[in-house]
């Protein structure tokens, strides 16, 4: 009886079986609501935290998200960030940091806030930038360790708001991963940059004083759909 049971579900010599394996996604833009997606996550512990259960993770990564007004994408990028992280059996924490009041967006001055506020929550082999409007098309997507330790890491090369194409070689903006290291060397991002934009091509620059080249995804993998919102804030200051 046991050899039949065991036959039934023993499919690793199974041929013309296809190898398991990570590929393209079926994301959808369609608005969920938080208390759904808290539902589908239920394994994140309070403040964005995940750990595997029955082992443990090589990388600890911080993931961090500037935030304002965009309800919506949130939960989209949640549901989305966390199924992918999960997947990988990664220990991470996601670090949403929201700017309130009426002064133009600075994305530059969340992410060193964000930054300095992971320092509370120990040590992290990662630190991952990343827009809120931003959703990964691809499982092989892997926000680990190795795609950062040696030089910077460009994950975002085909955004759909761009046409799935790498617009210059110097971009470095919507989904970037950096060591710890690497983010005190070139001394975080610029504070000055108001409304979207400048932030990131100003990091770019300050990686290559540093002498840290940039790497990236190729554009069949590196994909990232866009979640519609709509922009306030036109053209930028500094």
């Amino acid at each position: 009886m046991f050899l039949c049971v065991y036959e039934d579900v023993d499919t690793r010599f199974m041929k013309g079986v296809q190898n398991c394996g990570f590929g393209t996604n079926n994301y959808k833009k369609t608005t969920l609501k938080i208390e759904w997606v808290e539902k589908k996550h239920s394994h994140v512990k309070l403040g964005g935290f995940y750990a595997p259960a029955n082992c443990r993770s090589p990388y600890r990564i911080a993931i961090f998200v500037p935030y304002r007004n965009l309800k919506e994408n949130l939960s989209i990028f949640l549901y989305y960030i966390h199924r992918l992280m999960k997947i990988h059996m990664l220990e991470y924490r996601i670090f949403i940091v929201e700017q309130f009041g009426t002064e133009k967006f600075n994305r530059g001055i969340l992410f060193n806030s964000a930054y300095l506020e992971s320092q509370r929550f120990g040590t992290w082999d990662c630190l991952i930038f990343h827009d809120v409007d931003a959703i990964p098309e691809d499982d092989r997507i892997r926000f680990c360790h190795h795609t950062c330790s040696r030089s910077p890491f460009h994950f975002s090369s085909a955004v759909e708001q761009f046409g799935y194409n790498l617009r210059y070689e110097e971009q470095f903006g919507c989904v970037t991963a950096l060591t710890p290291a690497q983010f005190q060397a070139v001394n975080g991002y610029s504070n000055f940059y108001w409304s979207w934009g400048g932030e990131d091509d100003d990091m770019s620059a300050r990686l290559k004083f540093s002498n840290l080249k940039i790497s990236r995804y190729n554009i069949t993998i590196g994909r990232f759909a866009t979640l519609p919102h709509k922009t306030s804030e036109s053209g930028r200051v500094k």
